[in-house]
């Protein structure tokens, strides 16, 4: 080994543990920018606009979260922002609350899961569609996915089935206990 990697390694070591205010200071700034939209830092050149930011903070603001959840919405996915409210985000939200998902419950998976809004709707049906098939009613449907968002993220023919089969056929559970598992 020629050495170049432990010592690019210790170069990244040595700046995290010398530069943590990044971690800390960067983001709860761009919170600041995002909750607080007349803020402009004077060191932010006049052609940097977030106003574009605020209608969508509002937006989320409206769904029930509230102003330090919507900006960490926007910076866990910023690519929110460049979506048009009416027709990419809101035709999420409906179909949520089509699905059986309560005010709160669609506030709670943006909150913990922005992914979801900037989702095709394509995507997250078969998740839903798959849990129903299950013989979950649709209020608990809403309720397992609020809790755990991360599921709008797994594929149904490569992960969850195979999933369900093994704990069918090897471990030796019925349908009703899956179902509760999955609960």
């Amino acid at each position: 080994q020629d050495g170049s990697c432990g010592k690019a390694q210790s170069m990244r070591r040595h700046r995290k543990t010398t530069q943590p205010w990044r971690r800390v200071v960067l983001p709860g700034l761009l919170a600041l920018l995002l909750c607080y939209p007349n803020v402009r830092p004077a060191f932010a050149p006049h052609s940097v606009s977030h106003r574009g930011m605020t209608p969508i903070v509002q937006w989320l603001q409206g769904l029930g979260l509230d102003k330090v959840g919507a900006a960490n919405v926007v910076l866990k996915k910023p690519i929110i922002c460049s979506r048009d409210i009416d027709l990419d985000l809101k035709p999420t939200v409906q179909w949520l609350h089509s699905v059986g998902f309560h005010e709160s419950q669609v506030a709670t998976v943006i909150a913990k899961g922005p992914w979801v809004l900037a989702s095709n709707l394509d995507d997250l049906k078969p998740i839903v569609e798959w849990l129903q098939g299950m013989g979950i009613e649709d209020s608990v449907v809403a309720e397992t996915l609020a809790k755990k968002p991360e599921l709008f993220t797994l594929d149904v023919e490569t992960c969850l089935k195979p999933k369900v089969q093994f704990l069918k056929q090897v471990v030796g559970l019925d349908q009703s206990q899956v179902v509760q598992m999955l609960q």
